[in-house]
C-alpha cells in the first residue's frame, strides 16, 4: 500500500512527501464544525450498519474513538484525524456551514469561465439518519479538546451545541 489511507484522507504531511512543492496549480478544501463532523461520523457509521454494536450510543463510541486515535492517528481511515492535520497551510479553505455555492465561484474564478454546474450537491445529506443524536455538554468540551486547533485554525466558535 501507497500509505495506511484512502488517497482522499491523505494527511498534509504525507502530501507534501508524495508531491514536491509547486505540483498542484490550486487546493481548495472544505471544512466542518468539529462538533457536526463527529456527529455525521457517527450518524454514518451507524446507519450504514458499519459501526460495532459494542457502542453504547455516541459519547460512548466517542469516548472509545478518542482512545483508538490516540493509538492510531489512521482510526476509521482518516476520518477522525484533525482537519488542521490533513488540510495543507496553502489551502484555500471553505466551511461547509457556509454552504458549496463559494466553491463554484471558486471553480469559476479558477478556471476563467462560468461554463460548469451551478451546484454542487450534497450528497450526503439525502441519506436518511434512523435518530438524530445530540451531542451533550461533556461530548462538546471532549471534541473541542481533541479537535483544539481545528478551532483555532478555521475560526469555529466553541460550546456551541451543533446538530
Amino acid at each position: 500500500p501507497w500509505n495506511r489511507t484512502s488517497p482522499q484522507h491523505v494527511s498534509a504531511d504525507d502530501l507534501s512527501r508524495l508531491f514536491p512543492g509547486g505540483f498542484f496549480d490550486e487546493a481548495f478544501a472544505v471544512v466542518r464544525h468539529p462538533v457536526a463532523r463527529m456527529l455525521s461520523e457517527f450518524h454514518y457509521l451507524r446507519d450504514n450498519g458499519m459501526l460495532a454494536s459494542e457502542y453504547n450510543g455516541f459519547s460512548d463510541w466517542l469516548n472509545r474513538v478518542s482512545m483508538s486515535y490516540a493509538k492510531c492517528r489512521f482510526t476509521f481511515d482518516n476520518h477522525l484525524r484533525p482537519m488542521c492535520e490533513i488540510v495543507p497551510s496553502s489551502t484555500t479553505v471553505f466551511k461547509l456551514e457556509d454552504g458549496l455555492d463559494q466553491v463554484v465561484s471558486h471553480l469559476d474564478t479558477l478556471a476563467g469561465n462560468n461554463d460548469g454546474p451551478r451546484f454542487i450537491e450534497p450528497w450526503n445529506q439525502k441519506r436518511q439518519v434512523t435518530e438524530s443524536v445530540v451531542a451533550t455538554e461533556r461530548d462538546i468540551a471532549l471534541i473541542e479538546r481533541l479537535y483544539s486547533r481545528d478551532f483555532d485554525r478555521f475560526n469555529y466558535a466553541r460550546s456551541e451545541l451543533v446538530v
